[in-house]
């Protein structure tokens, strides 16, 4: 007796002969057909938008899907690289500012000392919050 499931009855191939359902297969055709709903399960293509007829139209979609979520994975780290340099540059400009200010108007060497050092605990605490933010959003056996 031969076992009907929602991947067997989903996903028919065609042959030369006809459609031919899933289980009729060579046990390799159907481990590329569990690499297939894999696939699309793990990069959130959804089932049904497209449909693959042959086994080569398998591989050319799992190829697809693959160049598609390392694309998607590059263009999201590539913006928030982005965003993390300038928020960096911000910092950067506020800091040469204060020293241009400091050596325009000869402020004492201890008071910029105590400057720069108030500038470094900045950085610093909103490095921190960040992190805190972070944390607070796990769950309490995580955190600790």
């Amino acid at each position: 007796e031969k076992s009907v499931t929602w991947i067997t009855r989903s996903y028919i191939l065609t042959r030369d002969s006809g459609e031919v359902s899933v289980d009729e297969l060579r046990m390799d055709y159907q481990y590329l057909i569990s690499l297939y709903w894999a696939f699309t399960t793990m990069t959130t293509v959804g089932y049904g938008d497209l449909k693959p007829k042959t086994i080569y139209e398998v591989w050319a979609l799992i190829l697809c899907m693959l160049i598609g979520a390392t694309t998607f994975s590059l263009l999201v780290g590539t913006v928030s690289h982005t965003i993390e340099i300038i928020q960096g540059s911000n910092f950067w400009e506020r800091t040469y500012s204060m020293l241009s200010f400091m050596h325009g108007h000869r402020l004492q060497p201890d008071i910029r000392r105590r400057i720069r050092d108030f500038l470094g605990h900045e950085k610093s605490a909103a490095t921190h919050e960040i992190k805190g933010t972070l944390l607070e959003d796990l769950s309490p056996m995580v955190q600790k």
